[in-house]
């Protein structure tokens, strides 16, 4: 006799993410990522009734974001002076 699986959530996590590791991934709710899914504000495929996330999608997502880019982020780190934060410090030359 077979045995049928339990229905419910199954797991996924790899190239392909649930909703669940989807959420964890991108730092939100599930419920909020949900909310997403349903206004079509971020990228996801059906397999029959589930909803799943590609990871390499997620992250062309997160990288067109608005906001500063870690590029800018570190040169805009190495050009601050620092006098204010440690005053004590010698200044670079450059």
């Amino acid at each position: 006799m077979k045995q049928r699986r339990a229905a419910g959530a199954r797991k996924i996590d790899g190239a392909l993410l649930d909703v669940e590791h989807g959420a964890a991934f991108l730092g939100i709710s599930k419920r909020a990522l949900r909310a997403r899914v349903a206004r079509h504000q971020i990228p996801f495929r059906k397999m029959g009734r589930r909803v799943v996330f590609v990871r390499r999608e997620l992250e062309k997502y997160i990288e067109a974001l608005e906001g500063c880019p870690l590029s800018e982020a570190l040169e805009n780190v190495s050009r601050r002076d620092w006098s204010d934060v440690f005053p004590d410090r010698p200044r670079r030359a450059g």
